[in-house]
């Protein structure tokens, strides 16, 4: 501390402050460029430290935590903050003393002018001002923290001094943390203490955290870099009336189960102005690719596929709870009795038709070769039933059946009447298939022929859209001409009765 006075009794102002500790984990150093505060004595006889009024100029904050035995640092180590005096020394792992412990109260924090943070591997800057008041609890007590009238314009931020984690912009409103024991509820726990009530405007290196928000939706990861712009509305681990926000994105990257999409787009997180349910999550592509997982080619491109969640405003599920817990978990399953989740995708282009056969069960003698389609769905999910319609166009499509080659047109004009979603099973019961201008080239037999058609049409149909597929129907069969048929059979040495 560079020097300090006091006008009156138990208020002081100071210039150049400093001053670090540590805890049973963590070590810590708070700097500011001038101060001032008011300590009540009282208190201090019932340990309890009391400081109000306080004002700060140019904070900079510094924490790193101790090491711990079954940890390796090296990685980190040099990422890691200095603190002035302090080596980094092991974890206090000593049996706790029965004492009471100490209460920091500090009431009426403003801070104001030019600001930094070193945290960990994570260092960054920003200018404005805060309120804050926060209360700390040591051996292990509670932790509370209420910050308001924030107004701040963050610089970048970079995790191991390289990756930028954001290049900077504005955030502007409140946020905190209900009273809670921090080394009880670590990472994703502390979320049902958290609350906020935020205006964002912030180019960020990362989505991720909009995973936050899509936990209702089981399999699905978002990830990307972009903007990030408009309110956040959020406490006690539910999104709440007025969050209206959105991540625009050159890179936005889904993966929904074993589909990877990638391309151009637009997330927006939303409510009501007026309730907090529900939560809506849009997922708008203007440009896109879709492979398998692990793939690097594309068998889907498109300049249009919309994604739309409506459903349970909570955001902070069990973080020990699995996928599959969360199925048939009683408290989810009630959440997802109002959820509702619609896909629609206009002129997609599926670049290859063999991609198919990954579905396809492994005995089957059929499978596609080749050949490209048009694709359009509109499909609605809910809890316990789906309709929609998923309509395919080829004109090119390849096929093989044991040694024998086809080629031919193909619609596909698929209409979902019902279903249960979590099996993967749908009626498909009214949709048709139709093929003409077939091509058949076998070893025996050929066949060509522009006029010929064939209609499929399922009158009852049931299957399990998953792999490996499972089908069963009824249907009605039209045929123009029975000449391809005959070359199929008789390249297959197995003439029809």
């Amino acid at each position: 501390m560079e020097n300090a006075w006091s006008f009156y009794p138990f208020r002081v102002h100071a210039r150049g402050i400093s001053v670090n500790g540590q805890s049973r984990s963590q070590q810590w150093e708070l700097q500011a460029s001038s101060g001032a505060g008011s300590i009540a004595l009282l208190p201090l006889i019932f340990k309890v430290v009391h400081v109000s009024g306080i004002r700060a100029e140019d904070v900079d904050y510094r924490q790193r935590p101790r090491f711990k035995p079954d940890r390796n640092y090296s990685d980190k180590l040099a990422y890691f903050p200095s603190i002035t005096g302090r080596e980094i020394v092991p974890v206090d792992t000593s049996v706790l003393k029965k004492r009471r412990p100490w209460k920091v109260r500090l009431r009426d924090m403003r801070a104001s002018g030019q600001h930094s943070f070193w945290i960990f591997n994570i260092k960054g800057s920003g200018a404005g001002t805060a309120m804050a008041d926060l209360n700390i609890e040591t051996r292990g007590g509670a932790f509370s923290l209420d910050a308001r009238d924030i107004n701040l314009r963050l610089g970048p931020a970079y995790v191991n001094s390289d990756t930028e984690l954001f290049k900077g912009g504005d955030v502007n409103g409140k946020l905190g943390f209900a009273p809670f024991v921090p080394r009880e509820n670590k990472g994703l726990q502390m979320l049902p203490f958290a609350h906020v009530d935020t205006q964002l405007d912030l180019t960020v290196g990362s989505l991720g955290f909009i995973n936050l928000f899509t936990a209702n939706l089981g399999n699905v990861v978002i990830s990307g870099a972009g903007r990030v712009k408009g309110r956040l509305v959020a406490s006690e681990g539910y999104m709440h009336a007025g969050t209206d926000f959105s991540a625009t994105t050159e890179d936005l990257n889904v993966v929904i189960r074993e589909l990877d999409v990638s391309g151009r787009g637009v997330i927006a997180v939303h409510t009501p102005d007026d309730a907090d349910k529900p939560m809506g999550l849009d997922i708008n592509y203007d440009s896109l690719v879709i492979s398998r997982l692990g793939e690097s080619e594309a068998f889907l491109q498109g300049d249009s596929l919309k994604l739309q969640y409506r459903g349970s405003n909570l955001i902070a599920l069990d973080p020990g709870m699995s996928i599959k817990e969360l199925l048939s978990d009683e408290r989810a399953i009630e959440r997802r009795k109002s959820s509702a989740l619609n896909l629609l995708v206009k002129d997609a282009s599926v670049l290859n038709m063999s991609v198919l056969n990954y579905y396809l069960p492994p005995d089957m003698p059929f499978s596609f070769t080749g050949g490209s389609a048009n694709l359009d769905a509109d499909v609605f999910l809910g809890a316990t039933d789906m309709k929609g319609s998923i309509k395919l166009d080829s004109g090119d499509v390849k096929e093989t059946l044991d040694d024998q080659n086809f080629e031919a047109d193909l619609a596909a004009d698929i209409n979902i009447k019902g279903g249960m979603p979590l099996e993967f099973r749908a009626d498909i019961s009214g949709s048709s298939l139709l093929m003409d201008k077939v091509s058949v080239d076998g070893e025996h037999e050929s066949f060509d022929g522009d006029y010929w058609s064939a209609l499929l049409e399922l009158t009852e149909a049931e299957g399990v859209f998953q792999k490996p597929l499972k089908f069963s129907a009824k249907a009605d069969l039209s045929v123009s001409d029975t000449r391809p048929l005959v070359a199929m059979f008789d390249n297959r040495g197995d003439p029809p009765p």
